[in-house]
């Protein structure tokens, strides 16, 4: 029986190597900074503020269950200049019951924080959950829409 004689041309073979490997560098480099890029925003002061306001808030809990988890993927954007910034997130949380987004806009001057938009959003609510805190947000009593049969 004749045999196949393969040829091993080494050029090839380190040129195929090399491209697999800056691949997979390339690949490794995007999702390090997408990490690091996620850190940050999770790690700010309005992604923070905005999960402990929906975790402490009783009609959100009501709605969402407990725990109330955020998820993975938030969208959106911070920017920082010292003692001013200001921030465009859209994180999603999960509670036993039901899921939703936290929309937050906020402007930081002078190192403190001012919420524009802090709200809840969800299919199951009848409009947005206010969850700024008392003074800044009007008394507010949202419905909970029946579940769909």
């Amino acid at each position: 029986m004749g045999r196949m004689v393969r040829s091993k041309n080494p050029l090839r073979s380190a040129l195929g190597c090399g491209c697999a490997l800056l691949a997979f560098a390339g690949v490794a480099f995007v999702v390090a900074i997408a990490g690091f890029v996620f850190s940050m925003m999770k790690n700010s002061e309005p992604y923070k503020h905005a999960l402990t306001q929906v975790q402490n808030d009783p009609q959100a809990v009501a709605f969402l269950g407990e725990p109330i988890e955020p998820g993975w993927l938030l969208t959106g954007k911070i920017d920082l200049s010292g003692s001013s910034g200001s921030a465009d997130i859209s994180i999603p949380v999960e509670g036993s019951k039901a899921s939703g987004r936290l929309n937050v806009v906020a402007s930081k001057s002078g190192g403190v924080w001012s919420y524009t938009v802090l709200r809840l959003t969800s299919d199951g609510l009848s409009q947005p959950l206010d969850l700024r805190s008392s003074i800044e947000a009007e008394d507010q009593k949202v419905e909970l829409l029946p579940e769909a049969p």
